[in-house]
């Protein structure tokens, strides 16, 4: 017969509670793989965010950034093994690699198109092969190539800087399984990160040769100006003395005279007595080992007083007990060249040095109140002064600033950050 009213009603409601039921299951699942988007999503944003902090801390290390690129790509995309190839002439240089095929780094492969590397890069955009075993005729040494590593589904995205290739990153599985959009996407992140790796490298480098040749130039300047100062001076003075002494030896003076030339003579030789040390002291500053640094530029600064009637005073504060050798003969050097400058160019009758050391730095400031100059006009040898000590300065990472103007007085500053190796530090004795 019929069902009953109350039957009809209580089957509504199991029907009811199916339906909630089914929609419960739906949303839950829903919610599960909405949940497993957002861990992978926060996944991928941790593994580019890691890359983005060592290209920061390690601009230089393009190796260890490569690596780390090559792990989390085969990490995130679901790939067994990664690798990345860098541009070398007509070949792709294998740079990085993550995975169990163990290719030895430095392999090198043909830019081809039969390879899903070389034709990535040819072309400039990602090639994506589900199963290159089977593909021979389109990708033939790239099908022989995976046939003899096992390995099937391949992807290369291309590495581009300003347009061109300079290398390409490739995931590769074992078995046929093509990457998704998002992988693809998010390889190509990956291929970025691994291109401001690579064009960091080359900046630096092209730096390095960059500050390595304005260094050697400006040690090339320095021995031309020492070689002319042993023609000019040392030389014709020695020449001179030479021919007085023989002039001596062929006409002897009176006896009454004779006195009196030799105590000339002898004043010629203790001046170029004098020099040789002066030029000894500027290509090695002894006292700088035997005294450290801030007694050896109070001596500088008494001795140029009493030579050249510059008054100079000297102040120091807070100095470490140790300071590296470089560190020290970088601001000796520089203290020595700012003082001959102000001698020779500012006609100050006052100079002032102050030496001040700080918990990672130490500060150098030479200030004299003379007829000051244009810096951006310098030439001949307080142009060459000034890159010496630009160099010098640069070489240590440190800070150099000269603020002057024609009738303004010169005020140099340096600054240059302490170094930490103690091996490597000379004692500063008490003053």
């Amino acid at each position: 017969g019929a069902f009953a009213e109350r039957q009809v009603e209580l089957l509504k409601t199991f029907a009811d509670q199916a339906v909630i039921a089914v929609e419960t299951v739906r949303l839950f699942r829903g919610l599960e793989a909405r949940n497993r988007e957002l861990t992978e999503t926060l996944d991928q944003q941790k593994g580019t965010a890691e890359i983005l902090r060592i290209i920061s801390t390690s601009p230089t290390e393009l190796q260890r950034v490569l690596d780390a690129v090559v792990k989390s790509a085969a990490q995130l995309c679901g790939a067994y093994d990664a690798a990345i190839f860098q541009l070398d002439g007509e070949s792709l240089r294998l740079a990085a690699h993550h995975g169990p095929l163990h290719p030895a780094i430095g392999l090198l492969i043909p830019v081809a198109r039969g390879t899903v590397a070389g034709r990535s890069v040819l072309e400039q955009r990602a090639v994506h092969v589900a199963d290159l075993p089977s593909e021979g005729k389109e990708f033939p040494e790239g099908s022989a190539f995976a046939r003899e590593l096992g390995h099937r589904t391949t992807l290369s995205v291309p590495l581009l800087r300003q347009g061109a290739a300079v290398g390409t990153i490739q995931l590769r599985r074992s078995e046929m399984n093509p990457f998704t959009d998002k992988q693809v996407a998010l390889l190509q992140t990956f291929a970025d990160e691994a291109v401001i790796a690579i064009e960091n490298a080359r900046l630096f480098k092209e730096l390095q040769e960059a500050e390595a040749g304005r260094l050697l130039q400006a040690q090339e300047n320095e021995s031309r100006r020492i070689a002319r100062e042993l023609h000019d001076d040392l030389g014709q003075g020695l020449a001179l003395l030479t021919v007085k002494m023989d002039l001596l030896r062929q006409k002897p003076p009176e006896a009454d005279q004779f006195g009196a030339r030799m105590r000339e003579l002898l004043a010629e030789v203790k001046h170029l007595s004098s020099s040789v040390h002066d030029l000894s002291h500027r290509l090695h500053p002894s006292k700088l080992d035997q005294l450290g640094l801030v007694a050896a530029i109070g001596d500088l600064c008494r001795e140029l007083t009493r030579n050249h009637g510059l008054k100079i005073e000297f102040t120091h504060d807070q100095m470490p007990a140790a300071i590296s050798p470089d560190t020290a003969v970088c601001l000796y050097r520089i203290a020595q060249e700012g003082l001959r400058n102000a001698i020779k160019h500012s006609g100050a009758q006052q100079a002032e040095v102050v030496l001040r050391g700080t918990a990672d730095a130490i500060s150098l400031r030479i200030i004299d109140h003379g007829r000051g100059f244009d810096p951006r006009r310098t030439q001949g040898k307080r142009g060459l002064g000034l890159v010496s000590m630009r160099e010098r300065v640069r070489h240590l990472g440190g800070e150099i600033a000269i603020d002057s103007q024609p009738s303004g007085g010169t005020r140099l500053h340096v600054r240059v950050p302490l170094t930490e190796t103690a091996s490597e530090t000379m004692p500063q004795p008490p003053i």
